[in-house]
């Protein structure tokens, strides 16, 4: 399990080192981080929505004993991998926020939706000039999303 208090600390600490190695034109992990910091607020909203009190499940063992606790949770979330993935747009959905997110801050989650985990295992995937935007949008959907 994780506890929220972990996503939290986790979620400052890819903040400040972002913001780090951005500094230091280290254009790719930069951006990979910011990408990360929006999957951990993402996650972090889920808890609050779905009242998984002071924990974020890891296996399908800890989200049964939430999803038989939670009838809400039955209805919205049959399995645990809809949730426990890094899947941006399928966390953003599960979060509650998509409607708010797509009417309000469509530009900026274009931006980070564009990322994707993948290109973590890619070399010069960002320009700094692309870094920068994605930053900026991070930022914002962040101010939002927490």
């Amino acid at each position: 399990m994780i506890s929220k208090d972990n996503l939290i600390i986790l979620a400052k600490q890819k903040l400040s080192d972002w913001k780090v190695l951005f500094h230091k034109n280290c254009i790719d992990n930069s951006v990979y981080l910011c990408w990360y910091w929006i999957e951990i607020a993402l996650k972090l909203s889920i808890c609050k929505i779905f009242k998984f009190g002071e924990w974020f499940p890891e296996n399908p063992s800890e989200f049964k004993t939430y999803s038989r606790q939670l009838l809400e949770l039955k209805e919205v979330i049959q399995d645990i991998k809809q949730i426990r993935n890094h899947d941006l747009n399928k966390l953003l959905f599960f979060s509650w926020l998509e409607p708010k997110i797509k009417e309000r801050y469509l530009a900026e989650w274009e931006v980070v939706i564009h990322w994707n985990e993948s290109l973590r295992y890619t070399v010069n995937h960002a320009t700094q000039e692309e870094a920068e935007e994605f930053i900026k949008s991070t930022e914002i959907l962040l101010t939002f999303i927490l």
